[in-house]
This record gives C-alpha cells, structure tokens and sequence, in this order.
C-alpha cells in the first residue's frame, strides 16, 4: 500500500505526510548499525524499496534482538517528537488497556509517523493485535477491522484514532485469549499439569484428526476443547491445515449469521497478516485469532449470546486540541508503559512480576469464563522471575495492583 503526499490540511499535522518509503531517512538511520553488526545494509534498503514487506526494517530489528542495545544507542530519535519507537508501542497498548484514548491517540500518532517502523503498517497491526489480546470482544475487533479497511482505501489518519478510541473506551475488556493460549501450551509442554482434551480410542493424532476434533466440540459447545483444539491445528506443520481450519471456521460462521461471517472473516485476514508479517510472536498473534474465532463459535451452539456491536464516541474536535497541547508539553512515556518489552524497563530490571501487577492492568476488565485452574498460569509465568508466592497470595496482589 502506498501512501501519497495529502493535498488536504488535516487536524492531525498530516498536511505533507509522505508516507511512502522513507528510503533517505532509513539510510541514514542504519549506516551506523551497519558499522556495528555488519549487516547488508543495501539489502535492507532494497526490501523496504520494494513494497513487499510494510514492516521489512521491523523484522530485522527483531531478529537481531540479542543486539537491541546496542542498535537503539546507535540510533537518533526514531519519532517526530524524539521518542523510542518501542516505548511509543508498549505506551499506546497500556493507555488503550487503562482507557486513556486521548493520549492513546497520541503515542498511535507518534508511532504511525515513525519512518523506521514504516508506522503506518506496524501500528495499525500492533492495534489489531491489541483488540484481541486486550480487548477481546467481537464488537470492538469488528468496528476496527471496518476502520482498518477503511484507512486502506482513504488513508486518512483519523480512521486509525477512531479505532484506538474505540479499543480504549471499550465497556468490556479480557485478557482470556493471550492467558488461555499460554495456559493451553503450558499444559502442552507439562509445566502446568491438568487434564486434557485427548482423541477418540484408536484415532491416530494428524493434523486432520485434531481439526476434525475441532469441529466436533465446536458444534458441541465445549469451550475448552475448542481453544485446546484449535490451538494444537494452529501449532500443527504445514500451511494448508491453517487454511483448511479457518475455511472450516468460516463456513460454520456463514451459517449462523453476517455478524459470526463478518468477525470470522476479519480474525482470519488479521491471523494471516501477523504470520505473514513475522516469525515467533507473530505466530502467537496468529494462534489467538484462531482462538478467538473456535470460542466464539463455540459459545453460539453453546446457547451464549454476546454483543457484537460497539458505538463510537470518537471526538475528533477534542482530540485536536489535546494534541495541539501535547506539542507544546510533549508527554513523557508513562513509567507503567517500560515494562520487560522495552529497552529501558530491561534496564530498570523489571519482568514478569511488573507487568501483571502494573503493566497488566485493565479497565472494565472480565472473565469470560471462570476457570480458576488457568490461575496457575500466573504463577508459572512468574517463576522466571524466582518469586515465591502461591496462587492465592498472587490473585490478592492482582486485585490490590
């Protein structure tokens, strides 16, 4: 996609926004890596210049992530206004978590205009992630994938700050689909012992084995066997079994009704985009849209009704000022915003304890489900950390953070 020069003044600062490739701009922001790690730096020019990859510089900082200190001091300022594109990520995700839009908005602005994350295609992918991980309620994953859509045709700025508006003031947000995707592989790989979904007697595991299995309890309307299986086909080699799930998934949605087809179809471009976009978490991000898709489904045969509408109070006036503010005082990245995703809180020595008792923290936040066993995630995940506390005294400290 390629963003030309728009001829329009815009509320937002866009009057003269190029967005396409800076090229100038990221030649003279990695020579000195190029001095540092010995990387081909024509190489990664010429990805950029291509078109091919929205996020090319994006997937080669991470693949280098071992030697991000180094490479973020080497760097100048990454944003317009001089911030680490990195904090800027991790402050736009936790603003839109604690319902704080405006300046959501700010740090969505500060990272679409970033010329080294190509911003425009990493921040709307960090936002669409967002309404999943954070957010996790079909009205608000549908209103912005429409204005995702809809920013690809117009191209205005204002499309995205409506959708981060949206994703912050959400009446109803859970975190159920990043834990039960790590509660689930944690149960795969014995760090959490639990029972588990197993195949008929006599059935061979493949791929098509587990995907069948999967549309059995979907229909059945079991909740946990359908994120357990859809989980282990996601995880399962090959491209075509994805496929063969997600087509599965759409042709169960298109019975039931436009809005099950239109959320389907939308976690299913959005599932596509983050395993095309990088390895690794990418296909976490991947997994979670699939997820998300198997429970809502499954909910349905279930007798669950959910609301899959969500209004907007996007206030584009209110916006303008706060902003024109925020140039004059420039707001500094939250402290709750440098957790163990960014340089500095790796610094700060901050890990997983940080980040569920403050960075972790949610408005409007509920459960789904209540499964008090998938509490023990918590605690698994914090033993990196060597912190001795059980279940019980860790939900307290939860609900006190």
């Amino acid at each position: 996609m390629d963003i030309k020069e728009s001829s329009q003044m815009s509320l937002f600062g866009t009057k003269s926004f190029d967005l396409t490739p800076p090229i100038v701009e990221v030649k003279k922001r990695l020579r000195a890596i190029s001095k540092v790690e010995s990387v081909n730096l024509q190489e990664i020019i010429d990805l950029e210049k291509s078109g091919k990859n929205r996020v090319g510089i994006t997937r080669w900082l991470q693949a280098v992530s071992d030697k991000k200190i180094t490479i973020y001091q080497d760097l100048e300022s990454f944003t317009p206004n001089g911030y680490d594109p990195g904090e800027v990520t991790s402050a736009m995700q936790k603003e839109i978590r604690r319902g704080h839009a405006i300046t959501a908005c700010w740090w969505a602005r500060e990272l679409f205009r970033s010329p080294l994350f190509r911003g425009f295609g990493y921040c709307w992918k960090r936002l669409r992630i967002v309404t999943v991980e954070d957010i996790g309620y079909p009205g608000v994953v549908i209103a912005v994938g429409r204005l995702f859509n809809k920013f690809e045709e117009d191209h205005r700025i204002e499309n995205l700050f409506e959708a981060v508006t949206i994703a912050a003031n959400a009446k109803k947000k859970t975190r159920f689909f990043d834990e039960v995707n790590v509660y689930t592989y944690f149960i795969h790989d014995g760090r959490i012992k639990r029972d588990h979904p197993v195949l008929a007697e006599g059935v061979s595991d493949s791929p098509q084995a587990r995907l069948t299995e999967l549309e059995k309890v979907i229909r059945l309307g079991k909740w946990f066997p359908s994120v357990w299986w859809a989980q282990k086909v996601m995880m399962s080699e090959g491209v075509k079994i994805k496929d063969d799930c997600w087509r599965m998934m759409r042709e169960i949605a298109d019975s039931i009704d436009g809005k099950y087809s239109e959320l389907v179809k939308i976690l299913n471009e959005q599932a596509c985009d983050n395993a095309n976009a990088e390895k690794g978490l990418g296909v976490w991000d991947s997994v979670r849209c699939a997820l998300m898709s198997a429970f809502y489904l499954c909910m349905f045969f279930n007798g669950q009704k959910y609301d899959f509408d969500e209004t907007s109070d996007f206030d584009e006036e209110k916006i303008s000022k706060s902003f024109e503010e925020f140039e004059r005082s420039k707001p500094i990245i939250p402290d709750y915003a440098l957790d163990a995703h960014t340089i500095a809180g790796k610094k700060k020595g901050r890990g997983n304890m940080f980040w569920y008792l403050v960075s972790n923290k949610i408005n409007n936040k509920v459960d789904l489900v209540e499964d008090k066993l998938m509490r023990v995630l918590l605690k698994a995940q914090l033993e990196g950390d060597k912190i001795n506390l059980t279940v019980e005294e860790f939900e307290r400290s939860l609900k006190s953070a």
